[in-house]
């Protein structure tokens, strides 16, 4: 742990935070959660907490309050707070993805992955497609914002999988 973590959690530990259990750079006080990056922090929750969160982090830090968040680290957040309504994408990176592998003209899939299907395509039909990257990219989208496509990416590092499976 580097001067700057130790004093980060040092400091906000003195007011009541908490690091998580499954994340040491994710602090929680009550309904309050502030995940840290290197030096961008992200204030979470109601709005008194997250008022008194900042005013915390203002007096120990020089802070710039960047207002109401839409993008935090590559995800892109998307509020409705009339509706209680949370959504979080990776549109950015999706678009950076299919632009990187030339996968523009994919198609749609709605079933399930066979094993007969998967066993009869070999890499050898799409030999340009970095399939090493692509795999990478969908198990780093599946693990930030899509845990319902997570199987499914996880299905495409499982040996010698086909490139198509991998633009499914």
């Amino acid at each position: 742990m580097n001067l700057a973590r130790a004093t980060l959690k040092r400091d906000l530990t003195n007011h009541g935070f908490e690091p998580t259990r499954s994340d040491g750079c994710v602090f929680r006080r009550n309904l309050t959660i502030v995940p840290v990056y290197v030096d961008d922090l992200l204030v979470i929750g109601r709005k008194a907490d997250g008022a008194d969160a900042k005013r915390v982090l203002n007096e120990l830090y020089e802070m710039k309050f960047l207002g109401a968040v839409d993008e935090f680290l590559g995800v892109m957040i998307v509020t409705d707070m009339p509706r209680k309504f949370v959504s979080l994408n990776q549109i950015l990176y999706l678009q950076e993805l299919i632009h990187s592998c030339a996968i523009s003209a994919c198609r749609k899939f709605n079933g399930p992955e066979t094993k007969e299907r998967a066993e009869t395509i070999t890499r050898n039909l799409m030999p340009d497609l970095p399939y090493q990257a692509l795999v990478g990219f969908l198990l780093y989208i599946g693990t930030r914002t899509s845990p319902d496509n997570a199987y499914a990416m996880g299905r495409q590092c499982r040996g010698e999988r086909a490139a198509q499976l991998a633009r499914r």
